[in-house]
């Protein structure tokens, strides 16, 4: 299944906690550190829900530890305890670039 399909079936099937933690996940990988810019509007849209729904789960994964936000900026706290947070399609488009990329 391509990574747009993924995407699409992600959207529809799990959680927003799920998503976020997916998509904050993928930019972790991006940016290569723990700490990067990401403001509410852009994972709101990245994940097809509200700015307010995005704040609400924000919130439950930096209640559970998993990240620090603040205006703008994310700082992921545990990667591990955000990969268990996250649905398998973290999992999934992560191997699937792995294999494309060789490594």
């Amino acid at each position: 299944m391509g990574d747009s399909i993924r995407t699409a079936a992600c959207n529809n099937f799990h959680t927003v906690d799920q998503r976020c933690a997916r998509w904050l996940l993928m930019m972790d990988d991006v940016v290569g550190q723990h700490d990067f810019p990401m403001t509410q509007d852009l994972l709101a849209r990245m994940i097809g829900v509200r700015r307010a729904t995005v704040t609400r789960a924000a919130q439950v994964l930096h209640r559970a530890g998993l990240i620090d936000y603040r205006h703008g900026h994310v700082t992921v706290r545990d990667r591990q305890g955000l990969e268990r947070a996250s649905c398998e399609c973290y999992r999934v488009m992560r191997e699937a670039r792995e294999k494309l990329l060789g490594y």
